[in-house]
């Protein structure tokens, strides 16, 4: 046998499996089993293995995605903040709100090429699978549980939740919201 520095890119460069049985009273066959099995064992290992990495790897990567998501959420609310106030805006605010826009679209973009979508939360019936409470709001006339307002969008990512949007729901004035409700990413 050769080796790579005997200049064959191809040699072997493993040992091979004794035919003989280095443990006295074992056969060939016994060895050639025990062998197999110890083989199974460390592959079923790295099997393990792998998956709790990419189980890992994917847990990071969900709260990636999230964080920014805490961006997209920052620039809407420029967005907002801004459009209330037009009368204001210079020519050079205008370029640097063009410049936002491309990089919102960029970073809508980047979220889209890795699964995620925004959720469709439609005025109508809170809904606590895909919505969270974020405050209830006693308003004379409307229907307990109607939404008022979304306060941050909701996400799926391939096909699970990423993140519930955040909703303001008429309620009763004097109940507070449920515990499921959290404080808006973008709050302290």
């Amino acid at each position: 046998m050769t080796s790579e520095s005997d200049g064959d890119p191809f040699a072997f460069t493993e040992t091979p499996f004794p035919l003989s049985s280095p443990s006295a009273g074992k056969q060939p066959l016994e060895v050639l089993e025990s062998w197999i099995g110890q083989l199974l064992r460390e592959g079923a290992q790295a099997r393990a293995e792998r998956d709790d990495s990419q189980a890992a790897a994917e847990r990071d990567k969900e709260r990636l995605l999230r964080d920014l998501l805490e961006v997209l959420d920052a620039f809407e609310r420029v967005f907002v903040s801004v459009q209330r106030k037009e009368a204001q805006i210079t020519p050079q605010m205008q370029r640097w709100l063009k410049n936002f826009r491309a990089a919102q679209r960029l970073m809508q973009s980047i979220l889209e090429h890795h699964g995620v979508r925004e959720m469709d939360t439609a005025a109508g019936e809170f809904d606590p699978h895909g919505q969270e409470i974020v405050e209830m709001i006693a308003v004379p006339g409307v229907a307990e549980g109607q939404i008022l307002r979304q306060d941050y969008k909701g996400y799926w990512r391939l096909g699970k939740i990423l993140r519930k949007a955040g909703v303001e729901v008429a309620g009763n004035s004097g109940e507070e919201a449920p515990s499921s409700a959290r404080t808006p990413p973008f709050c302290g």
